[in-house]
């Protein structure tokens, strides 16, 4: 195993050292940071607002988006040094967050509704991340279709956030094996992908599937039955943790060796800690 990397942190904060990573171009920086999801919610209620007049989603998808954006705010700790990718920009939620976080990261974006984005530039400051910050942090904002071969990038990402629904349902692409294994192809050594799979929900008209679920539901199991976790433990056997969503209905999913979670802790922003001991491994069988 390569020795722990120590380096300076990009903002005031305190020099740590990480074993997450075993890749000698592990990159981290700790900056005294608050969570902003609270701060930034008036601007999300009326750039929602903006695109329910257009016919283009509604506040409560907003409102969403930021609690999973939170979670996605823990990835880089734990993934090598280069661009991490967001498959599914949306209105720059999770790209704040992790800039917020982790301020020298180069963020590669994928949105495929132009309007969304142009919005996002007026409303909430996505432009602000276009330009580099003082310690070299940036957003590349690519309008097309995120699961396209074309959205990769030279020597691969090392880390890949997917956030991918359409009228309020994960994409059907994501529920193939096949889509993970392209997806799994774009990473460089020791990458990750972490994924909003959505939530479970019972066909009411199958009777039999609503007392499934509410038995799973008594065992704390009932993430076995979200598609997109099933597919992913088909592309990444052994390899695959899930979490639920903090505050929220969905789960989450990150590929990759099981992390050391105390450490992981370690190295997140104070309001962080907590959710990334969440994670467990996912013992379903494909």
């Amino acid at each position: 195993m390569v020795a722990p990397v120590r380096v300076l942190p990009t903002r005031p904060g305190p020099v740590i050292t990480s074993p997450l990573c075993n890749c000698n171009r592990f990159q981290l920086s700790l900056p005294n940071i608050r969570s902003t999801t609270k701060c930034k919610w008036g601007s999300y209620v009326a750039f929602a607002s903006c695109r329910e007049r257009e016919g283009h989603g509604s506040t409560e998808e907003e409102e969403f988006k930021v609690l999973t954006a939170d979670e996605f705010a823990s990835l880089p700790a734990i993934v090598p040094r280069g661009p991490i990718a967001i498959l599914g920009l949306g209105g720059g939620t999770s790209a704040h967050l992790i800039l917020d976080s982790w301020p020298s990261l180069k963020l590669e974006g994928w949105e495929i509704d132009e309007l969304l984005i142009d919005k996002a530039r007026e409303y909430l400051g996505l432009c602000n991340l276009e330009r580099s910050n003082q310690v070299g942090g940036v957003l590349c904002v690519h309008v097309g279709d995120a699961l396209s071969p074309s959205a990769t990038v030279p020597g691969g990402f090392a880390g890949i956030v997917v956030d991918l629904f359409s009228d309020g349902k994960i994409l059907t692409q994501l529920e193939e094996v096949a889509t993970w294994l392209e997806l799994n192809n774009r990473l460089m050594c020791h990458g990750r992908i972490m994924v909003n799979c959505g939530g479970v929900h019972a066909e009411a008209t199958d009777p039999s599937n609503v007392a499934a679920q509410a038995k799973l539901s008594q065992k704390g199991d009932l993430w076995i039955q979200n598609s997109t976790i099933k597919a992913m433990c088909g592309a990444f056997p052994g390899n695959l943790s899930w979490k639920k969503e903090a505050g929220g209905e969905n789960y989450l999913a990150l590929t990759g060796p099981m992390p050391d979670l105390d450490l992981w802790s370690n190295l997140v922003p104070d309001h962080l800690k907590l959710n990334v001991k969440q994670w467990k491994p996912c013992t379903l069988m494909a």
